[in-house]
């Protein structure tokens, strides 16, 4: 379930990223997506963050928190992938990098 979007500056470029709801009753937002580090710092399908709902309009994503997906560390896991309007253009340099990599 698709429910709104949260838009934001970053090194000067306004960025929209689509959160998600896992149901009506959902306490919080689950905000998945990929960056410039995506694929070479980071896991390839991308990087994800649980968010607060709403207050006064706003929504607080601490990517210094980002997490890689269950996928990254099994091959037995599923994982949903960010849609692709939550590539962002700019490199998020905080949370988890891929120890691979």
């Amino acid at each position: 379930m698709v429910n709104g979007k949260v838009v934001f500056t970053l090194d000067g470029r306004e960025s929209t990223l689509h959160p998600v709801l896992g149901g009506p009753d959902s306490k919080e937002l689950f905000v998945s997506f990929r960056d410039g580090t995506t694929g070479s710092a980071t896991y390839p399908g991308g990087r994800f963050r649980y968010a607060a709902m709403p207050r006064n309009g706003a929504v607080e994503l601490d990517v210094n928190r980002a997490e890689r997906p269950p996928c990254a560390f099994s091959a037995f896991a599923t994982c949903p992938l960010p849609p692709e309007e939550n590539a962002l253009p700019v490199r998020i340099e905080a949370g988890e990098f891929d120890p691979h990599r």
